[in-house]
């Protein structure tokens, strides 16, 4: 169970038996302590509510309402920033092996396409990412050789985003 501690100056949440126990070593409390012993040194049950839905939601001050203490919820949407950047921290994370990526572009058919969009990069383009495709031991999502090729395939960001996302499961 949560507890909050209430002093004429601040509240704080969240709040233990254990924390209560080390902040008073001088008193001797029994093993269970009861709400009334709790209540006489400023500390309350919070009463749990069920958070609410949204991108971010954290845990605020609880309320007292009722002559009870309740929890209390902030929730919000992504802001844009965020929203770009959980989308760099995704692709970031997106690596698959060549074998890995071959079955998804096989799949999705696009493999027929790759030499053809490698020849027609100019150089010295061409020849990196021709080196990455035949030699690279993983293949990450937010290299410039692969964005290259997302050009030259002319796939949009989110279609590669589908295609990583397919080859990981393979």
């Amino acid at each position: 169970m949560n507890y909050v501690k209430v002093t004429d100056s601040w509240i704080l949440s969240p709040y233990s038996v254990a924390r209560f126990r080390r902040d008073n070593p001088n008193v001797s409390f029994p093993k269970e302590i009861p709400e009334s012993t709790l209540a006489e040194f400023g500390v309350f049950p919070i009463t749990e509510t069920v958070a609410p839905s949204g991108d971010v939601v954290e845990e605020a001050t609880p309320a007292l309402i009722d002559g009870v203490w309740v929890q209390q919820w902030t929730s919000r949407d992504y802001t844009t920033e965020e929203i770009v950047q959980n989308l760099m921290d995704r692709r970031a994370s997106m690596i698959v092996t060549p074998r890995q990526a071959r079955l998804a572009l096989l799949s999705a058919g696009h493999i027929s396409n790759i030499d053809i969009a490698i020849d027609a990069l100019e150089e010295p383009t061409k020849s990196a990412v021709k080196i990455e495709w035949e030699y690279a031991v993983q293949i990450e999502r937010i290299s410039p050789w692969v964005q290259a090729m997302t050009t030259a395939l002319s796939m949009t960001d989110e279609q590669v985003d589908e295609l990583f996302d397919a080859a990981a499961q393979l």
